[in-house]
C-alpha cells in the first residue's frame, strides 16, 4: 500500500515532510484491490524548479463515512523539505446527463502522474483521477486544473475541470466509468499546451460527448485554466472492447514532436499512431473503422496469445 512520505534524492539528504495523508493503514476493506493502496501519495510528482507537487489521500473516521475519504494537493520546498497543503479537499459536482455527478473520493483513485502546462503566464497542474479497482460503479474519470503558479498559495480551488463520461444518458448510469489510468503516465503535453490522454472502458451512449474507450485532446485557457475538449478517436469496436475488459486506456499517450503524431496502445494489443491535428473521431475510417494514420495488431492481448498466434 502507498505511504506519506517524501524522499529527496541528489546530495545525499532525505526529508519526510509530515502530515502528508496520514489515514488508516490498509485503504478500505470492503473494495477488493490487491495491488493499489488506498492512503498517501501513488502519483508521480511534478516537479518545478525547487519545489515538488503532490496529491495524497487521506482517511479518517469510519471506512464509509460521508466525508472519510479526501485527496489534498500539496507542494514541497525540496531544498527545506517544508509542504505546504495548497489545497482544501478535491471535490466537485458537474451537470450530467441524468443528473448531478459529484467527484466520490472513495471510489476514484489518483494513478496516473501530475503534468505541469505553462500557458502564458500562468503554471497550471493536471490532477486525473481513475477508479478503485473498478470497484464500486459508478465512477468516472476526472481531471481537474490548478493554479500552482505561486506555490505558497493556500486554499485553491480548481481553476479548470472535466469529466468524461458524465454526459451519459444511460439511464442505469452504472456504466459510466471511464477511469484515466495510463499505466501511471501523465497527459501529454505539445509545444502549444494542448493536453492528451486515454481513457479506459465504459459505456458510450452519445459519442462525442462521452469519452470512455478513448484518446482525447483538450485546451488549457491561458487566462483561467479551464479545460475543454476539441478532439478525440475512439476505436471502431469500442462496445467489443468495453465488455470483453480490454480497455484502450491501459497505456499513456506520447506526442511525436517531430512529426506531430500521438502513439498509444491498448490491452487488445493494438497500437495507433493518430495525427494530432485530426485524431479520428468515431467510425470515421472507410467503411466505418478507425480513422487513425495507422494501427498495428500485437501477438497478444492481456489475456494471452491472439487467436491462431503463439
Amino acid at each position: 500500500p502507498e505511504r506519506e512520505a517524501f524522499w529527496t534524492l541528489g546530495s545525499g539528504s532525505f526529508g519526510t515532510p509530515p502530515n502528508i495523508g496520514k489515514g488508516a493503514p490498509d485503504g478500505d476493506p470492503t473494495i477488493s484491490c490487491a495491488n493499489i493502496g488506498f492512503e498517501g501519495i501513488l502519483s508521480t510528482p511534478a516537479i518545478d524548479g525547487n519545489t515538488a507537487f503532490v496529491v495524497a489521500s487521506q482517511i479518517s473516521g469510519s471506512y464509509q463515512a460521508p466525508g472519510s475519504y479526501s485527496f489534498f494537493l500539496y507542494s514541497i520546498d525540496l531544498t527545506s523539505g517544508v509542504a505546504t497543503k495548497m489545497s482544501s479537499a478535491i471535490t466537485a459536482t458537474v451537470t450530467g446527463g441524468i443528473g448531478p455527478v459529484t467527484f466520490t473520493p472513495r471510489v476514484q483513485i489518483q494513478r496516473p502522474a501530475l503534468t505541469i502546462v505553462t500557458r502564458g503566464g500562468n503554471k497550471f497542474l493536471l490532477i486525473a483521477f481513475s477508479s478503485s479497482c473498478d470497484a464500486p460503479n459508478p465512477f468516472y474519470g476526472w481531471l481537474y486544473s490548478y493554479n500552482v503558479t505561486n506555490p505558497s498559495a493556500q486554499n485553491l480551488a480548481p481553476a479548470g475541470l472535466w469529466n468524461d463520461s458524465s454526459a451519459n444518458t444511460d439511464p442505469d448510469g452504472s456504466f459510466a466509468q471511464g477511469g484515466i489510468w495510463m499505466s501511471g503516465m501523465g497527459p501529454a503535453v505539445d509545444n502549444s499546451g494542448n493536453v492528451y490522454l486515454a481513457t479506459g472502458n465504459g459505456d458510450y451512449y452519445n459519442p462525442g460527448t462521452v469519452y470512455s474507450d478513448s484518446i482525447v485532446k483538450l485546451t488549457v485557457n491561458a487566462t483561467t485554466g479551464a479545460l475543454a475538449p476539441v478532439d478525440y478517436f475512439t476505436p471502431y469496436n469500442q462496445h467489443d472492447l468495453q465488455f470483453s475488459d480490454l480497455d484502450l486506456g491501459v497505456s499513456g499517450v506520447s506526442w511525436i514532436q517531430s512529426a506531430n503524431m500521438l502513439l498509444s496502445g491498448s490491452k487488445e494489443g493494438k497500437l495507433y499512431l493518430l495525427n494530432a491535428n485530426n485524431l479520428g473521431g468515431y467510425k470515421q475510417g472507410q467503411g466505418g473503422t478507425d480513422g487513425v494514420l495507422c494501427k498495428m495488431q500485437g501477438s497478444c492481448d492481456q489475456f494471452g496469445p491472439k487467436s491462431g498466434q503463439s
